[in-house]
């Protein structure tokens, strides 16, 4: 492959990571939002079934984004432009399971308020 086909596949793996990217924010926010607004009204199956759900759809999008950023970097070191010591699906990583956490964290909270 020419150096620009391998820089074109790049782009276009970068691309479809940022929309995983965007639909990993999505279902995110959709689960921040379910929490603020019914979760300490919901039983403890629909919380699973909502938690559940969450976890699958956010952890597929996680590895759908991480998956794609590594494509899209293995084809850029391939094109001889390697150009970040950090790869971009290794910063992705921690900071989207982190985003995971933070979702559980917060459902908790709403669904276990403290008594003052």
């Amino acid at each position: 492959m020419t150096e620009y086909e391998l820089m074109d596949l790049s782009a276009s793996f970068a691309d479809t990571a940022v929309s995983a990217l965007m639909g990993y924010c999505t279902v995110l926010t959709a689960y921040f939002i379910v929490a603020y607004a019914v979760g300490a009204s919901l039983n403890r199956s629909q919380v699973i079934a909502v938690t559940g759900l969450f976890l699958v759809m956010a952890l597929f999008m996680i590895w759908g984004t991480v998956a794609y950023f590594y494509t899209s970097y293995s084809y850029r070191l391939l094109a001889g432009r390697y150009f970040s010591p950090f790869p971009p699906y290794a910063v992705a990583s921690p900071l989207l399971l982190l985003g995971v956490v933070a979702g559980l964290k917060f459902m908790w909270d709403v669904r276990h308020p403290k008594k003052e």
